[in-house]
């Protein structure tokens, strides 16, 4: 399941307005945020480890290849797409923007009665402006724990900018349990970019 959000994830639409005609992207440059809450840039951070030279290229070509094609998927709108890390771990987070709208997340409709669920396992909370996809790993009972839920991305969209941020780990557990702290951070860098 956690393949099927990742994949519902990776398709970031144009959205229309009224008409359905697309909105036009803005031109104006993004500045690539240097940390973002404590954590460098996924290639500085992990540059003093010994025998990585081979995984930061990597990282490196698949954070520019990811920012050309999510240029490219918004008509050649400024965008980029950048992978933040401590010292001594993987990558935790990734930041992506485009000076670009689009939709707010959804999902299909589930009848959670007939199918003796007290939530579904995959699922879009709403924090104001930020939508968060959501895995509920606990989908039986009422109550439910932060450590149930797992937070996959958090996104917030203008008519000229969307904003997402990705959590792939959390050494603190702050972000990937927890989808108002991940959509305040949304919108801090939203508010940074626009």
């Amino acid at each position: 399941m956690i393949l099927g959000a990742a994949v519902v994830g990776a398709f970031w639409l144009f959205t229309g307005d009224s008409q359905d005609a697309p909105a036009k992207p803005s031109g104006r440059p993004l500045a690539v945020p240097e940390t973002l809450i404590g954590l460098s840039h996924a290639e500085k951070a992990l540059a003093s480890k010994p025998n990585q030279a081979q995984y930061l290229d990597r990282v490196r070509t698949e954070d520019r290849r990811s920012g050309e094609l999510l240029s490219q998927a918004y008509g050649g709108a400024p965008a980029f797409w950048q992978s933040y890390s401590a010292k001594d771990f993987g990558i935790q987070l990734q930041l992506s923007a485009v000076r670009a709208s689009s939709p707010r997340l959804m999902l299909r409709y589930l009848d959670l009665q007939a199918i003796r669920q007290a939530r579904p396992q995959e699922e879009v909370v709403v924090h104001g402006d930020v939508d968060c996809m959501v895995i509920n790993s606990n989908v039986l009972d009422e109550d439910i724990k932060p450590e149930d839920v797992r937070v996959m991305y958090c996104q917030r969209s203008s008519p000229y900018l969307t904003v997402r941020i990705t959590v792939h780990t959390d050494m603190s557990d702050t972000y990937i349990h927890r989808p108002e702290a991940t959509a305040a951070l949304v919108n801090q860098i939203w508010a940074d970019l626009n």
